[in-house]
């Protein structure tokens, strides 16, 4: 493959540099560990990994079969209906049609199919095991517009207008729109709204040698030039207004808070979307790997095959499957990689003793790359749901326990003496780099490559932000499909040689963060090598 010639260039450059011996040591392990990393997440792909705490109840009851045994589906989470759906037949006379194939039931793809069917069109949704079985069912629940990447990374390379545009469609459209959708079809997925913290570590301004004052003035006039710049409603917070939110923790001394939070149950959303689609019409379809996408010419409709030989026909195909399987883009794959990041929930805890140290309407995370994210559940709010970790490879549930316990006392050490752990699970949390969401189309200037005669449309890689920034993407996308001019920017023609103006779709503008800048590219050719792109 190109990636597979791109790495072998840069090996032979590294070997004339550093030394045949050293290099090919170095090949050995790394060829060793993407053996490793795909055995584990083939594991993980067949259920391996999945929790083993879970109360028996949930074991019988049939229609949580092939779902996540975790806290959204423990009893009286899950209210939204979430019966098994049926895998898709073989026709025996021509294919099933529809305006549009979806492939994938997460979040981007349900938001797709809700948007293209409100707008008329017919849809057919296929998803491999069960709606929600993915990063969309297993992740923290927290609602806010925000991305793998600062917002000030993508501005460099794309400068301030495109990252304005990406901040303003994830909040504008990913998250309004996801509480919209919940108030319009009275989804029941327990949506609360909620103060977001971002907070710093208490030894950040020793270490910069700074006084805790001192960073928090900093801090206020760096998100007043965010504000200026892309629009982000962000404001400072020191220690005491941080208690005065609902946070109390001596492992941080100030943050950030944003009023545009929200939290809820995000496999009872999925499965509320997915109600939706079919009361609009659509079909769905689950237990349905998709194997091939192909079509004969530009005009002719694509032919979507399932793995069990069924095949549906279809104007237009939406891939929205977290990372893209090689089998139908590895164009897409070789962009996109993963790693398994893991949640707990606690045992019920005094309920004063919660609420002392965190309440129930605030949702936290931290400064980190590989950060923790933290906040209150259960029907008393006496319980913390606290995720974390960041591994290339899926771990066991006692690796996971142990390490999610250490940061946890760090951060809580009040409620050590009542804590015990009830749920732990884990996730593949699908990414690009840079890491910013694939969305677009096969065939755009600005795609990664694939089939220019199949043009599909993809939404793919939202590295662990994706509730907002999946909603976004699966409105935006409906919008160009049907070419309803919704999201239709005109702005000044940059080219000295056409006057007046030029009109784009706002989906592209999230295509501009889809090259790979300068300062990244001899990055790019060794990443293959560490065997996490495994389809």
């Amino acid at each position: 493959s190109f990636c597979t010639l791109l790495a072998l260039r840069s090996l032979m450059s590294f070997a004339r540099k550093f030394g045949y011996a050293t290099v090919t040591s170095a090949a050995t392990g790394v060829f060793g560990y993407g053996v490793y990393a795909t055995w584990m997440w083939r594991r993980f792909e067949n259920g391996y990994f999945d929790s083993r705490f879970s109360p028996a109840e949930v074991e019988t009851d049939p229609s949580l079969t092939g779902l996540l045994k975790c806290w959204y589906t423990s009893p009286g989470q899950l209210r939204e209906p979430h019966a098994v759906r049926p895998a898709l037949e073989s026709s025996p006379s021509s294919p099933p049609s529809y305006d549009v194939c979806v492939i994938g039931g997460g979040i981007a793809g349900l938001h797709a199919a809700v948007a293209l069917a409100e707008r008329g069109k017919s849809v057919c949704v296929l998803e491999a095991r069960r709606i929600a079985s993915g990063a969309s069912g297993r992740n923290g629940g927290q609602l806010l517009a925000s991305f793998e990447d600062d917002t000030e990374m993508i501005a460099d390379v794309c400068g301030d207008d495109i990252a304005r545009s990406m901040v303003d469609d994830s909040v504008k459209i990913g998250t309004e729109r996801t509480m919209a959708l919940i108030d319009k079809y009275a989804i029941d997925c327990g949506l609360r709204k909620s103060h977001v913290l971002a907070v710093r570590f208490a030894n950040g301004p020793e270490s910069r040698g700074q006084t805790v004052e001192d960073a928090v003035k900093e801090d206020e006039e760096h998100l007043a030039d965010r504000f200026r710049r892309f629009g982000e409603r962000w404001t400072a917070l020191g220690i005491d207004k941080l208690r005065e939110v609902g946070f109390v923790s001596d492992r941080f001394v100030f943050g950030a808070d944003s009023p545009e939070g929200a939290e809820l149950n995000p496999m009872a959303l999925c499965f509320g979307l997915a109600r939706v689609v079919e009361q609009l019409g659509g079909r769905i379809h689950e237990h349905t790997a998709v194997k091939s996408v192909t079509r004969a010419d530009a005009d002719a409709p694509a032919i979507v095959t399932a793995a069990n030989g069924a095949t549906v026909a279809a104007k237009e195909v939406v891939l929205a499957t977290g990372g893209a399987p090689a089998s139908i883009s590895p164009a897409l794959a070789a962009c996109t990689t993963k790693a398994s990041t893991a949640i707990l929930v606690t045992k019920p805890m005094p309920r004063e003793k919660v609420r002392a140290v965190l309440r129930p309407n605030v949702v936290v995370f931290d400064e980190r790359f590989h950060m923790n994210y933290f906040r209150v559940v259960g029907g008393n709010d006496d319980r913390i749901m606290f995720g974390g970790i960041g591994s290339g490879v899926p771990l066991s549930d006692d690796a996971i326990v142990d390490e999610l316990k250490e940061e946890f006392h760090r951060t809580f050490p009040s409620l050590w003496p009542n804590f015990a752990v009830e749920w732990v699970w884990q996730g593949a949390m699908n990414m690009r780099f840079p890491g910013a969401p694939l969305i677009g189309r096969e065939g755009d200037a600005a795609s990664p490559g694939g089939n220019s005669c199949r043009r599909m449309w993809y939404a793919l890689a939202f590295g662990g932000h994706g509730l907002a920034a999946a909603a976004a993407a699966g409105e935006l996308i409906a919008s160009a499909i049907t070419d309803d001019g919704k999201y239709i920017e005109t702005v000044p023609s940059s080219s000295s040689e056409v006057e007046g103006v030029t009109s784009h779709h706002r989906y592209t503008a999230w295509q501009k963060y889809t090259h790979v800048p300068e300062g990244y590219r001899h990055w790019l050719p060794s990443l293959p090598l560490f065997g996490t792109w495994v389809g």
